[in-house]
């Protein structure tokens, strides 16, 4: 059996390749183990895997117990142009590991071959498309809160920037945050408009504001806490 080339994943490499060489007798037991850990030994390496560390760089203090995990969700369908933008923004700020694409019946190959973990999901029945997206996405996020700290959410068009002049990055904003007790933070957007008649078609290949000079603000959404980023 040829193992998978490059990086590999745990859903995605790890556990189809460990079931396929794992062997049962006919009772069902099995009689060949592929993967055995001893977790009071070998939890650091879970540890780092997921982006963590056991101290902060100079030693002095132990980090087991900060927000060192963050995932990020999106939904989507037949998103060719952003989806490539959402996996290369999220991914460099929160590590690509740790991105999650449910993807609604693309027909455009758009979520085929991505780096990171995809969902692919059943058409939505019934005529409640969007509260059924969000009940889903909702249950898949308190899933992954088992495994992480943090779970953002946001569609593939949407890029959450906290201020560069006060924060290095989004996955330190989130550390900055931890002590606040807050259980929710709200983002302040801005939809970008295309001024058809005096603007081009956008360059995904060059920064995207100084390609548009007219935004729509969109408040915070309703019953969230929030802090400004």
């Amino acid at each position: 059996m040829t193992p998978p080339s490059g990086p590999w994943q745990w859903e995605r490499d790890f556990v189809p390749l460990a079931q396929k060489l794992t062997v049962r007798n006919a009772s069902g037991r099995v009689t060949q183990w592929v993967f055995m850990c001893d977790w009071e030994n070998e939890y650091l390496q879970f540890i780092y895997q997921w982006g963590g560390r056991m101290y902060t760089p100079d030693g002095t203090r132990c980090t087991l117990d900060s927000p060192q995990c963050i995932a990020a969700i999106t939904f989507c369908r037949d998103e060719g142009r952003m989806l490539p933008l959402w996996i290369q923004y999220y991914g460099g700020q929160l590590g690509i590991e740790n991105l999650y694409v449910v993807d609604d019946n693309s027909e455009d190959g758009s979520t085929d071959d991505l780096p990171c973990d995809v969902l692919h999901i059943p058409p939505i029945r019934g005529g409640k498309f969007n509260s059924t997206r969000m009940a889903m996405v909702g249950n898949l996020g308190r899933s992954l809160l088992e495994l992480y700290d943090v779970v953002l959410f946001c569609d593939t068009d949407e890029f959450i920037v906290p201020d560069p002049d006060r924060h290095a990055g989004l996955k330190k904003y989130v550390e900055t945050r931890s002590g606040d007790g807050l259980n929710a933070v709200g983002s302040l957007g801005f939809n970008v408009v295309h001024d058809v008649g005096s603007e081009p078609p956008l360059d995904l290949d060059k920064p995207l504001l100084g390609q548009r000079r007219l935004a729509k603000f969109l408040p915070l959404l309703p019953r969230r806490r929030a802090v400004s980023a």
